[in-house]
């Protein structure tokens, strides 16, 4: 647009001088007019058309013969035609043939020469302010495109943070939805247990009250032992998060399963056995999946029992360098858990949707199935950092 503007001004100011001092003056008004025309049609041309110079070189042509003057001829400066020299020796035959028609005088040639130089000089002028107008045009259009490509930059980085922010919200919120998961689980699979087998103790008691005080007193303090063990129960889940680094040795969790069958089936008429690995392998188990199987064992054992009226179980540990394997099998009988409607009740249970969902999550296997009794079986990766890297 500056470039139109500059254009036609510089038009206009030839048109007005070719109209007081030209032979011309209403001709080179009305050839003025149309190149101010021409001139701005080529500035908004993005097709750069050819019929667009050829028109704009007829003009300047004949705006040059109206006025016969040298800064008339200069005009051609302002030509939209690409090369150079062409322009300028188009204005220097326009001027020369003019001056050879229309000059008089025997000094003609002398002004002819003169003429010419004055012309040049002036196009020159034109043709360098045209060329720093378009330079100062570039540089503010390279600035335009800077500015709006850091506000395209700045507009993209506060995106990410927004974005970054948001996936570390949600990352500290899922982390705290484990952690609210894990604990749940533990107060489920420990102290719900617990709870059941003291409300069952305290049953006894009371039947056994009348009969054998004595006895009666025993399970009292046996209910009073498993509660307080609930509430060790409770502050162990609470610090689960705190403890996940630590490690326990296989043995050591054969122990507590052993523990935790032995109170199991305490007055009761139920047997446990128990099949591990023989010889125990020095194997290091994560604390977190120690205190998952624990829960997980009470909870097969409850359900046998409550559910399938189970009287004997079956917990088989096997281990190798990769994976932890549980299994507990018995000898209940429900109809309830059958292989059509496995999926629905895993998913409307509490417990069992629980263990499904941690040995995804931590990439092992676990099955369920009722046939000749209920057996569940969790496998378990057993992944743990050393100082030579991941084993």
């Amino acid at each position: 647009m500056r470039l139109a503007i500059y254009d036609n001004i510089i038009t206009l100011g030839l048109t007005i001088a070719a109209a007081i001092w030209g032979r011309l003056p209403s001709l080179c008004v009305i050839v003025g007019a149309a190149l101010m025309v021409l001139f701005s049609i080529a500035c908004v041309d993005e097709n750069d058309s050819l019929h667009i110079r050829v028109l704009q070189g007829l003009f300047l042509t004949c705006f040059g013969f109206a006025a016969q003057t040298f800064y008339a001829c200069s005009a051609f400066a302002l030509w939209k035609e690409k090369k150079l020299p062409l322009r300028f020796a188009s204005a220097g035959v326009v001027y020369i043939v003019m001056s050879a028609i229309f000059a008089e005088g025997e000094a003609r040639l002398a002004k002819t020469i003169l003429g010419l130089l004055l012309m040049y000089l002036l196009m020159a002028l034109f043709y360098g302010g045209r060329r720093l107008l378009e330079w100062t045009e570039l540089k503010s259009e390279e600035t335009q495109r800077q500015i709006l490509v850091s506000n395209v930059r700045e507009m993209h980085e506060k995106q990410l943070n927004r974005k970054l922010v948001l996936q570390n919200y949600m990352a500290d919120k899922n982390a705290r939805l484990k952690e609210r998961e894990t604990i749940s689980r533990n107060i489920h699979n420990s102290v719900g247990h617990s709870i059941t087998a003291a409300v069952m103790t305290l049953d006894a008691a009371d039947m056994l009250f009348d009969v054998s005080p004595e006895d009666a007193r025993q399970k009292v303090n046996d209910a009073n032992e498993r509660i307080r063990g609930s509430l060790e129960s409770i502050r162990r889940a609470v610090r689960v998060m705190d403890e996940e680094t630590q490690e326990i040795a296989l043995a050591d969790f054969m122990c507590e399963v052993e523990t935790v069958a032995d109170r199991f089936i305490t007055d009761t008429t139920m047997r446990a056995d128990i099949l591990g690995p023989d010889p125990v392998p020095e194997l290091m188990l994560p604390h977190e999946h120690v205190e998952f199987l624990i829960g997980a064992l009470q909870e097969f054992l409850t359900n046998g029992a409550k559910h399938g009226h189970a009287d004997h179980f079956l917990i088989s540990v096997s281990a190798d360098s990769a994976n932890l394997r549980m299994e507990v099998k018995d000898n209940g009988h429900s109809e309830e858990f059958t292989e059509d409607n496995a999926r629905q009740m895993i998913e409307q249970g509490f417990g069992l949707k629980k263990i499904e969902s941690y040995v995804k999550n931590a990439g092992g296997t676990c099955r369920f199935t009722n046939e000749e009794g209920f057996r569940a079986a969790v496998t378990l990766p057993v992944i743990h950092e050393e100082e030579g890297g991941a084993i």
